[in-house]
């Protein structure tokens, strides 16, 4: 697959994203925040922070990015390394564009989600010109990943739990062993 399919497919992905996090958030009945039940699961009680919605979709497309690089979509000709790193590089930096907008509720989850990025951009930045996600030292792949890691979680906070694609190619990465 070339860049412009690879494109359009994180497009498609970015936009089916908006369109399930803005059904989500779209209802005008106000969200009771004390939990219904003892059995009600965590993430019942959180209220989504629609001002987060864009910032969490392109997270996600990181996430699924690094998803689909650890699942071989390099030896599969879907991109190339640099490519690779590009696409996190912009990604990131479409995180923290966007999470520089968000005021009033969710500035707070906004700062820490532009701090990440910040971080994340900071070490991608710092890679040699021939540097690809590929051969970067585990360390600067360790803080890539707690760095993404922790922009999930303000996401997953702040009312956006990942995608269903995403659970699904994380799955595909590193698969559930069968019973024998």
């Amino acid at each position: 697959m070339n860049q412009k399919p690879r494109n359009l497919l994180l497009a498609g992905i970015a936009a089916s994203a908006l369109l399930v996090l803005s059904a989500c958030s779209s209802g005008d009945e106000p969200v009771d925040a004390s939990p219904s039940s003892a059995s009600a699961s965590p993430s019942a009680s959180v209220t989504q922070i629609p001002a987060l919605s864009s910032t969490c979709a392109s997270v996600y497309e990181v996430d699924l990015l690094v998803s689909d690089y650890n699942n071989g979509a390099v030896a599969n000709g879907d991109f190339t390394e640099n490519e690779a790193l590009a696409d996190y590089a912009r990604l990131t930096k479409a995180v923290n564009t966007s999470s520089k907008t968000v005021q009033g509720d969710g500035a707070a989850k906004a700062a820490v989600l532009t701090k990440s990025s910040k971080r994340s951009l900071r070490i991608i930045n710092g890679l040699n010109a021939r540097a690809t996600l590929g051969t970067m030292s585990s360390v600067k792949s360790k803080k890539l990943a707690a760095q993404r890691n922790r922009m999930m979680g303000v996401c997953e906070a702040a009312g956006y739990p990942a995608p269903a694609v995403n659970a699904q190619a994380d799955l595909d990465v590193t698969p559930v062993p069968t019973a024998s």
